[in-house]
């Protein structure tokens, strides 16, 4: 049994309506280009649940080389981290991952601020690729 988060709003502090995604999206502490694009919850006949989080980047995003020069996406990997539990819940984060050519010909994979030490979240991040 799956069900979508995103017909969930909750008020922010400002009685505005945010939606599952959004709140998400803040609680991983993401930027622009990244966003969570879907929240699905699911159960199996065991009463295991899993939460399922796929992050995207926004359409037409460009990405810094190491020498700073702004790179458009070369193609996509995809990419599977387990994160902490949310309360109970295992939780997955789900991403395609742009690959950019730098401006010296050679193409690399783009970091994700989620994985990599200095982003604020847990060390507690297993990646499957």
């Amino acid at each position: 049994m799956s069900k979508a988060l995103c017909e969930i709003e909750w008020l922010t502090p400002y009685n505005t309506a945010i939606n599952s995604e959004a709140l998400f999206s803040i609680a991983l502490g993401l930027h622009t280009p990244w966003q969570v694009k879907d929240a699905t919850f699911s159960t199996d006949d065991k009463l295991r649940s899993e939460l399922h989080l796929r992050i995207d980047v926004v359409s037409g995003s460009r990405f810094l080389d190491e020498k700073g020069n702004l790179c458009p996406t070369h193609d996509t990997v995809e990419r599977q981290w387990q994160h902490l539990s949310f309360f109970e819940h295992t939780c997955y984060l789900h991403c395609t991952v742009p690959r950019i050519t730098s401006s010296d010909g050679k193409v690399r994979t783009v970091e994700v601020s989620w994985a990599r030490p200095g982003s604020g979240l847990p060390y507690y991040l297993k990646c499957w690729q």
